[in-house]
């Protein structure tokens, strides 16, 4: 079972994020999940990105290290949109969360296993709403952050919270740390995130925190996401995706 801890929940809109933020081509690249203690290997995700005029895709798997699939996530929106729609499914245990539009109207989901009954929610409209890989178009526009707290959708709350960003620069390398943390009283109890920037090409680093994604025990897991340089591939094309979406997904990594 999945504990109700909301930060966790957080990795779900930081692992999409694109390596590089003002990039307008097709993208394809991998990112590394590591444990926070030890360095071992957790898991691998790989995305790939797709843009049609203003609109843009997401596709993200999210990979055992043996390479097999297990979770997959889909993210739908307009080019550098913060608020995006988006789903996420884990095949292991069947746990799905998202944002779904219906005309003008938006709905929270979050189904916590397979067995669970699906909670839903309508969203208030909100001109700051921040949802999943659009924090990264957010912080884009937001380099330097405000001290007003933006407004994150946070889906085990069903519900949009005020978010707190703070930035530094890193003395004597070229890179820019952000550091989250829900702004409310439960916020105290949870960790905060941090993710690491390059301050020249705005390129995400690495990710460090709770994973909304859970270890081989069903229990939460604290990691480190390297997203380096050399794991940019080819840019994909719409066929790429395509072919990408039907890949099987398995129940369990070995």
């Amino acid at each position: 079972m999945r504990p109700d801890l909301p930060l966790a929940l957080l990795l779900a809109l930081i692992l999409p994020l694109a390596p590089l933020g003002a990039q307008a081509a097709n993208e394809h690249y991998l990112g590394y999940a590591y444990a926070a203690h030890g360095g071992a290997e957790r898991y691998r995700e790989e995305h790939w990105v797709v843009r049609d005029g203003a609109r843009q895709t997401r596709l993200v798997l999210y990979r055992c290290p043996d390479g097999a699939a297990f979770a997959r996530k889909w993210v739908r929106g307009g080019v550098d949109d913060p608020a995006p729609d988006f789903a996420l499914f884990d095949q292991r245990d069947g746990y799905r969360e998202g944002v779904s539009s219906r005309g003008a109207e938006r709905h929270a989901y979050v189904q916590a296993r397979a067995s669970a009954t699906t909670r839903s929610q309508a969203l208030p409209p909100a001109e700051d709403a921040v949802i999943d890989a659009g924090f990264d178009a957010w912080l884009r526009a937001h380099w330097d952050p405000p001290a007003t707290p933006l407004r994150f959708l946070v889906p085990s709350r069903l519900a949009l919270m005020p978010l707190e960003v703070q930035a530094r620069d890193v003395p004597g390398q070229r890179e820019r740390v952000f550091r989250l943390r829900l702004d409310a009283w439960y916020g105290f109890a949870a960790p905060p995130l941090r993710v690491t920037y390059d301050r020249d090409s705005r390129r995400l680093r690495r990710f460090e925190g709770p994973s909304n994604l859970r270890d081989g025990n069903g229990g939460t897991q604290t990691v480190r996401i390297e997203f380096p340089a050399d794991a940019e591939l080819a840019p994909p094309t719409q066929q790429d995706m395509d072919a990408a979406a039907a890949t099987p997904l398995t129940g369990r990594c070995d």
